[in-house]
């Protein structure tokens, strides 16, 4: 008795087979015997077989309302960007990544980045026994006056509970509460 399944063609695999259309009906012990053949460098060097992970950060609509994302402080929104990379990124490098890029306004887009004139680290992300995620910057908070304020910590907040999916974030800099600093700015 023999099977009948759909298998997608890769690489090698259609010259072994012939001219078959990709998840055409293949006899499954003529495809297994085919595809001991396969010449496996050419899909594992083949830089459009890596897998791309999405890695989100959150920027700032100024002044949109709500309009693309969730409404807060200065009638903005909160946006999820979605930056491709080859690989998974930890939460400590994508929170390290946002506050590296100097640039007002990512990537010639209209979302703002206000931790853009900051030098900053993530020294550490934890998580506590009752389920609270802390995260401890150090450095230099630079802020362009009181709008920034929320922009800075609902940008950090959202951040980590995408990642965690907690409800209770508590962000330290240099040793203080991010609300503390920031109200001290």
């Amino acid at each position: 008795m023999s099977f009948i399944a759909a298998v997608p063609i890769l690489g090698n695999v259609s010259k072994n087979l012939g001219n078959l259309p990709e998840r055409t009906p293949v006899n499954i012990p003529t495809a297994l015997k085919d595809v001991r053949n396969i010449d496996r460098s050419v899909a594992v060097n083949d830089e459009a077989t890596k897998i791309k992970k999405v890695n989100h950060m959150y920027l700032v609509a100024v002044g949109d309302n709500g309009k693309y994302g969730k409404k807060f402080g200065c009638n903005d929104s909160l946006v999820s960007y979605a930056a491709t990379d080859s690989a998974t990124v930890s939460l400590k490098q994508r929170i390290q990544k946002l506050m590296n890029t100097k640039q007002q306004y990512y990537r010639n887009t209209k979302l703002y980045n206000p931790l853009h004139q900051s030098d900053l680290t993530v020294a550490e992300i934890r998580q506590t026994n009752d389920g609270k995620v802390l995260v401890h910057l150090t450095g230099d908070l630079k802020l362009n006056g009181a709008c920034d304020n929320p922009r800075v910590y609902e940008q950090l907040t959202a951040m980590v509970q995408e990642e965690d999916s907690t409800k209770i974030v508590q962000i330290f800099l240099n040793g203080l509460p991010l609300e503390k600093s920031i109200s001290e700015k």
